[in-house]
């Protein structure tokens, strides 16, 4: 396997080469180029996974990739921790603005309850 990029973790598998590894994390294995068969270390199933395909792997499993063709794949983190990234992010911007328009109104921001009708 040939390391195209290692600070994104994409990589280059030749046809009829096999790899195997284990995860730290949780990952997306994403195919951007070819055709790998996956099997991995706790599950039933085998995959089949062409250009634009992807599947989460979970971490510390044997994981076998063997390529079909010539293939590049890529290990993004898993949507789950990308979504808590973004909601992190999105809490500290909040934040951020409820102090700065606090300060810019010299007092501090109150949060109003919406009343619903019937209840």
């Amino acid at each position: 396997m040939k390391i195209l990029d290692q600070e994104r973790l994409q990589y280059q598998l030749s046809a009829g080469n096999v790899v195997s590894f284990r995860l730290a994390s949780a990952r997306l294995l994403v195919v951007r180029r070819g055709m790998v068969w996956i099997t991995q270390e706790g599950r039933s199933e085998d995959f089949w996974l062409r250009a634009g395909d992807g599947i989460i792997v979970s971490s510390t499993q044997l994981l076998v990739i063997e390529a079909e063709h010539d293939s590049e794949l890529a290990l993004e983190p898993a949507p789950s921790a990308q979504f808590a990234a973004a909601a992190n992010w999105f809490s500290e911007v909040a934040a951020t603005l409820g102090r700065a328009i606090s300060h810019l109104l010299g007092r501090p921001l109150r949060r109003h309850r919406v009343k619903q009708k019937g209840v």
